[in-house]
């Protein structure tokens, strides 16, 4: 029923019908707290309340209303996006009744005789409805929130009395060539920015209309430019989409005219072609369209500087080169001329000799032309990620001598970086883009192989063999291997420049210090470029393709990776954690970690893994979801990278303490210490934290991976081995002034026990190696009680307490105490002698910890310190470990 209407009063039928009007000091005492229900935190109210203003303003309660900021607050939950598709379809309907075009006309006969005209009036108020809501006092063409429009559209196709002017397409392209002045609800002219933003609303009405109709029509793989099934193809030859295609078609070359100098308005008209069914492009009454669109876009393409209308060509010009209609072969023979153009370009502007100063000398490239060069590149590349482009030149020995040129025109740039060039700011494109172009030709490639592989694979299981010629097999994939040298020689190409690039440094002693100067921009740039090309090209070429059956898949296998992987590293972990960290690099090496798990590097798994504290709030959830796929693929495996990134992480605040004071220290030298002293501490706090919140990861009341938790005691046995261990000196024997230096290691490796404790078993397994470890160490030639007593008893006492209750006589409660009192101070942990020199026992961790930490066998060449004893998760030598001390062994150490 009605909001509102007529009914019995409570009196009866006597009593006559109900006054309406007289509720209307009602209405406009409570109106505002109403309207307060469109945005309530309660979004049950939402809707409700908005049907509830709808009905009020259609009786015309809210005549007399003169509020503008309600007006606009109700209004504008037409455009939110968190509101409801409801919710904001009966806001549009609150809108709507605002706006004159939208009401009857008084003469019909006028009516009936333009009736495209009356639903282009609708649109245009609509349109510029729009962009007054989204203009406000910063707002320019440049960054207004037009996709805002798209919600428009969704809520126009569902209010059936308006549904029609979402998909007429006549009207709407009217209402765009005709370019009236933005006027306001009220009827009067809107400001400059409101009508230039208007252009941009209605072009992008057009477009979510053409998108919500083609989703009505066609399949996902249509909308997303990938090829469809015969069925969904079938389906999408609907009527309503070829009359879409036929209007859009004959519109889009007087479109490209019309806004030939707005990127903004370009970037919208790209878009559309890819939109258009394939069976249009054959008509012979659109040809002359056709050919007038492809060229439109082919010469756009070569001239825009702007990704995002280089992008969307690219997707249009894709999708008029694919399918079976009659005129793919000019659509094809676009895009040839293209890729021709740009490849002779870059050979061209690359042959240029590199200008090493602040001024041009002669025949060397200016900074113009490096922009050309930098230009074309990067239409190559986004053009490349598309269609492979290798095929459309004329060999794979010119593929081949344009990689190798793109590379080495790279390098140059690379090697020859320094502020004193001229072309600094325009050499970073290139390099960065030469790249991407190389990992894009390189990925075809080996897709291609794949593509192949599956292909012979599946003609194989369609057979009927009864016998096979095994010899026959290797002798095919020993042929393939010959063809597998171009692709090897892309790969090795990529992978020389990303690690010069990697390993860029500048000159002088400062250079680090200024972040704003053209080199630091240039290495940032490329340096980033370099890390997720690297991420990709070690997925491409995975380490397992080692064991392919194709021995050209084989042969592109990247497995000697140890030098990349340990400038990689070190890069990511110089990297400021800050915007962009996460979805950049961070994303990349852990999606190529879980592309590799089988063959993963600890060391660089725990590199990741150290991001889930102190990097922010994204980096650790990105973490989280990574260990939570790590876990599923092989839990044990995990554990060892836990191990590897918390070593790793110590080992940074071992080589990070503060610069011991003088003999008579200045105050300046004294406030110094201090602030360092304290940043250590912080930084010993950060690996107990980051310790934690890796043992939460692994489950809440037990291991979620069953397999772990034998593992979890060859973890914590290895990290005790660690924690005892003495580092060695440059001749390789054990130093004497690093023993005890890593028992602190003992306040991390504390997170893991609440897994230990959970079997009695293995609690008793770790108690007996704690104490054979202690005994040990005390009986070391090197231990020294006056030094090393108390930093034993601080985190020793503190490590082993969580598992059991040990009694101590009044001399070491007495000591504890005492290091209880003192500062942190890692000095004693350096074998210094001072008496006044103490450790703090470290603070428990976080009661919620549970973790999954494990022994690694560290991988050959990865570098880094002190390897992961031999057969830590399954006793010495490979044997099964029952549970008693092993016996001392001597472990290698820095």
């Amino acid at each position: 029923p009605p909001p509102f209407g007529t009914g019995e009063p409570r009196g009866g039928s006597d009593a006559g019908e109900i006054q309406l009007e007289l509720m209307t000091n009602v209405c406009m005492k409570f109106l505002s707290r109403i309207a307060d229900c469109t945005i309530d935190v309660n979004s049950s109210v939402h809707v409700p309340a908005m049907r509830l203003l709808l009905s009020l303003l259609k009786e015309g309660f809210l005549d007399e209303f003169e509020d503008e900021a309600v007006w606009e607050r109700i209004n504008n939950c037409a455009i939110n996006p968190s509101a409801s598709p409801e919710m904001r379809k009966f806001a549009l309907e609150f809108v709507i009744e605002q706006l004159e075009a939208f009401d009857d006309p008084e003469d019909e006969d006028a009516a009936a005789g333009d009736e495209e005209r009356i639903i282009v009036g609708k649109i245009d108020a609509l349109a510029s409805w729009v962009a007054a809501a989204v203009t406000g006092p910063k707002t320019t063409p440049a960054n207004a929130r037009v996709k805002f429009a798209d919600y428009v559209v969704a809520s126009l196709r569902s209010i059936p009395e308006h549904s029609s002017i979402a998909t007429n397409w006549s009207a709407l392209l009217r209402a765009i060539n005709e370019d009236s002045v933005a006027t306001t609800t009220g009827g009067s002219t809107a400001d400059k920015t409101v009508d230039a933003v208007k252009q941009l609303v209605l072009l992008r009405m057009l477009m979510a209309s053409v998108v919500e109709e083609v989703g009505s029509v066609s399949d996902a793989d249509f909308l997303n430019g990938a090829r469809g099934s015969k069925k969904n193809a079938k389906k999408a030859r609907n009527t309503s989409h070829e009359k879409l295609s036929i209007e859009l078609l004959k519109a889009l070359p007087s479109l490209f005219v019309k806004f030939s100098g707005d990127s903004r308005m370009l970037q919208q008209i790209a878009s559309l072609p890819r939109y258009l069914i394939h069976s249009v492009f054959s008509l012979p009454q659109r040809k002359a369209d056709f050919t007038a669109v492809l060229k439109q876009i082919g010469e756009l393409y070569t001239k825009s500087t702007d990704e995002s209308v280089l992008t969307q060509c690219a997707m249009s010009l894709t999708h008029m080169a694919g399918g079976s209609h009659s005129r793919v072969v000019d659509a094809k023979s676009q895009v040839q001329k293209i890729v021709d153009l740009l490849v002779a370009k870059v050979n061209e502007l690359a042959a240029l000799k590199l200008s090493t100063g602040k001024k041009k000398k002669k025949g060397e490239i200016d900074a113009d032309a490096e922009f050309a060069l930098g230009l074309a590149l990067t239409q190559l590349r986004i053009l490349s990620k598309r269609v492979d482009v290798s095929p459309l030149m004329a060999s794979e020995v010119e593929v081949e001598t344009f990689v190798t040129a793109m590379k080495e025109c790279a390098e140059k740039r690379v090697a020859q970086a320094k502020d004193a060039n001229m072309t600094l700011a325009e050499s970073k494109v290139v390099v960065k883009e030469a790249m991407e172009v190389n990992l894009a030709i390189l990925g075809w490639k080996v897709a291609a192989l794949h593509d192949s592989e599956d292909d012979k694979m599946a003609e194989e299981a369609n057979e009927d063999l009864t016998t096979g010629d095994v010899a026959g097999v290797d002798d095919e994939n020993d042929a393939d291997a010959g063809d597998s040298a171009s692709i090897v020689s892309i790969r090795d190409h990529l992978v020389e420049l990303c690690t010069d690039a990697l390993e860029l440094k500048g000159e002088g002693a400062a250079w680090e210090e200024d972040r704003d100067s053209d080199f630091a921009v240039f290495r940032a740039v490329i340096q980033r470029a370099a890390c997720l090309c690297v991420a990709d090209l070690r997925s491409i070429c995975a380490k397992g393709l080692k064991n392919a059956a194709n021995a050209t898949l084989r042969a592109v296998a990247f497995t000697d990776d140890s030098k990349l992987l340990s400038v990689l590293t070190k890069y990511v972990r110089g990297l400021d954690k800050g915007k962009g960290f996460a979805s950049g690099p961070l994303v990349a090496i852990a999606r190529d970690l879980v592309a590799n798990w089988d063959v993963v590097n600890r060391r660089e798994a725990g590199v990741v893994l150290s991001n889930i504290a102190g990097a922010g709030g994204d980096a650790s959830k990105m973490v989280s979801a990574f260990i939570k796929v790590a876990k599923n693929k092989d839990g044990v495996k995990l554990l060892e990278a836990h191990m590897a990134s918390l070593r790793s992480t110590y080992e940074e605040w071992q080589n990070s303490q503060p610069e011991e004071l003088s003999d008579k220290p200045s105050d300046e030298e004294m406030e110094r210490y201090a602030e360092e002293s304290e940043q250590h501490e912080d930084m010993y706090n950060g690996i107990r934290s980051q310790a934690s919140k890796l043992s939460s990861s692994l489950g809440v009341t037990k291991l979620s991976n069953a397999k772990m938790q034998p593992a979890m005691v060859g973890f914590v046995k290895e990290g005790l081995r660690y924690a005892f261990s003495c580092g060695k000196d440059k001749d390789g024997n054990e130093d004497q002034e690093q023993f005890g230096d890593r028992l602190s290691f003992l306040g991390p490796l504390k997170s893991y026990l609440s897994w230990i404790k959970k079997n009695a078993g293995h609690k008793s397994e770790i108690v007996q190696e704690y104490e054979h470890r202690e005994k040990d160490f005390k009986s070391s030639l090197f231990y020294d009680e006056e030094v090393h007593e108390e930093v034993l008893k601080a985190f020793g006492d503190d490590f082993i307490s969580a598992l059991i209750t040990r009694k101590r006589t009044r001399d070491e409660t007495a000591a504890v105490d005492h290091a209880d009192d003192s500062v942190f101070n890692p000095a004693p942990l350096a074998g210094n002698n001072d008496d006044d020199a103490g450790v703090a026992p470290p603070k428990d961790p976080s009661s919620k910890a549970s973790s999954s930490m494990m022994s690694i066998a560290e991988e050959a060449g990865s570098g880094g310190s002190d390897e992961y004893e031999k057969g830590m998760f399954d006793g010495a030598g490979g044997k099964a470990d029952d549970g008693s001390p092993p016996k001392r062994r001597r472990t290698r150490g820095q």
